[in-house]
């Protein structure tokens, strides 16, 4: 069964989730399905772009020489542009439109790059306490890794696989994860680099929940508890 690879992402993003959610098997359940979807990093782009197109295309999505329908509706291509339609983006692989959306906003809402991982992660808590409350009450109240290793991929990332292979998968990814980090506070690296080699391939989503509209800004919600 394949493992983990850790990077220099993965401690910031463990002491970010442990804090926000308080459970150590729920934060490597999840952790281990975003290893799956971009190997823990903020800028992958789907299909497995290399680090250096994913950077070019996260600074014209930054300066707005790709539009906010260019990102929304469709991924990056192999230079970095815009490609065809749908494509998954970031931590967690956000690839339907509605999703990728509010993603855009947050960032909008924030300020600096689309690609910063503090951003994503704060979207991701507020998209899982917000849109997804049953996956983050299993977060919060897991019994065991592979629990929310397997809610986790069938009712949030939802790719097109969701065999007993992927959830094996999956959970391997996430008792490394656990075995690696939990009853510690790793780490985080001053200067985080970029992994080397890449991330595994990012896998293709399902559509999701529609976008719904949202009445306190988002700003007011980076790590709210239930």
């Amino acid at each position: 069964m394949a493992s983990v690879t850790f990077n220099d992402y993965m401690p910031y993003i463990w002491n970010t989730l442990v804090q926000a959610i308080g459970n150590e098997k729920g934060v490597a359940g999840l952790m281990g399905n975003l290893y799956a979807e971009s190997g823990c990093t903020p800028y992958a782009c789907q299909p497995d772009r290399s680090y250096s197109t994913c950077m070019t295309y996260i600074g014209k999505v930054d300066r707005h020489e790709i539009t906010e329908d260019g990102f929304v509706y469709h991924g990056c291509s192999s230079t970095g542009g815009v490609a065809g339609p749908k494509g998954g983006f970031g931590l967690a692989q956000w690839t339907w439109p509605s999703r990728k959306k509010q993603l855009y906003d947050w960032w909008l809402s924030e300020g600096g790059s689309i690609g910063d991982l503090g951003m994503q992660l704060r979207y991701l808590i507020w998209e899982l306490q917000n849109d997804y409350p049953d996956v983050w009450n299993v977060l919060v109240n897991a019994q065991s890794v592979k629990e929310a290793s397997d809610y986790v991929l069938h009712n949030f990332e939802k790719p097109e696989d969701q065999s007993s292979t992927v959830e094996d998968t999956r959970e391997g990814y996430s008792n490394d994860i656990y075995n690696q980090y939990a009853g510690t506070t790793p780490v985080e690296p001053v200067n985080p680099q970029p992994p080397s080699p890449g991330p595994p391939n990012p896998e293709p989503q399902d559509p999701l929940k529609a976008l719904s509209k949202k009445t306190m800004p988002i700003w007011m919600y980076p790590l709210l508890r239930h």
